[in-house]
C-alpha cells in the first residue's frame, strides 16, 4: 500500500526553520494593534509592579482583529495576547492571581486562538515558535543569529531559556527534516 508523501508545509514546518515561523513579524505596522506591542516592549518593567501591568491592560481599548491580514500577523497577535493574558493573571503571584481576564485581552485572544486553532492560553507556540527575530537581519538565519522578541518576565535569563529551547529542539528538527546533516554534536531532549 502506497502512502501519499508528507509535506512539511502541511504541518506548518519549514526545511530551514523547523516549526519556527519563516517570516515572523517583529511588530505591528503603525495603527491600533501597535498598542499590544507597546505593552509587550515594557513587559519586564510592568510585571515588576503588577498594578502597572494591569492598569496598562485595563486602559487598552477592546481592539478588533479585523486589521489582521496574513498568518504572520495572526501569529504575532497570538504571541502577544497570550503572553499579556498570562502576565495579567499571574503578575501578582499566586495569591494575587486575577480571576477574570479583561475583555480588552480576552475577546481578541479568543478570536485569534480560534483562527489559528490554538488554545487561548500561553503555549509553546506563543512564547517560542512565534516569538523570535534575527539578531542581525543582514545575516542569514542560524542558531547564533536568533533571539526572542519579548519575554514574560524579561531579562537575560528568560531570553536565554527561550533561545535555548529554539536552538536545542525546534531547529534540530528542521535540520533532520532537510537532507542536511545535523551541525551539532549533541541535542538534548527532555
Amino acid at each position: 500500500m502506497a502512502f501519499p508523501p508528507l509535506l512539511l508545509s502541511d504541518y506548518d514546518m519549514s526545511p530551514t526553520h523547523g516549526f519556527l515561523g519563516v517570516d515572523n513579524l517583529r511588530c505591528f505596522p503603525a495603527g491600533p494593534l501597535q498598542a499590544w506591542d507597546d505593552i509587550a516592549a515594557h513587559l519586564s518593567q510592568l510585571t515588576a509592579d503588577g498594578d502597572a501591568l494591569r492598569d496598562a491592560v485595563d486602559a487598552l481599548p477592546c481592539l478588533s482583529t479585523e486589521p489582521l491580514t496574513d498568518e504572520n500577523e495572526w501569529r504575532r497577535a497570538y504571541s502577544l495576547l497570550a503572553t499579556l493574558a498570562n502576565c495579567y493573571v499571574w503578575c501578582k503571584g499566586e495569591d494575587g492571581a486575577a480571576a477574570v481576564l479583561p475583555r480588552q485581552i480576552a475577546v481578541p485572544l479568543a478570536t485569534v486562538s480560534e483562527h489559528l486553532g490554538l488554545p487561548p492560553v500561553v503555549t509553546h507556540a506563543a512564547v517560542v515558535l512565534y516569538n523570535w527575530e534575527l539578531v542581525d537581519p543582514g545575516m542569514p538565519f542560524s542558531l547564533e543569529n536568533i533571539t526572542t522578541l519579548h519575554g514574560m518576565h524579561g531579562g537575560t535569563v528568560a531570553q536565554r531559556t527561550l533561545c535555548s529551547c529554539i536552538r536545542r529542539v525546534c531547529l534540530p528538527l528542521s535540520l533532520c527534516a532537510s537532507s542536511r546533516p545535523l551541525q551539532t554534536t549533541s541535542v538534548a531532549f527532555g
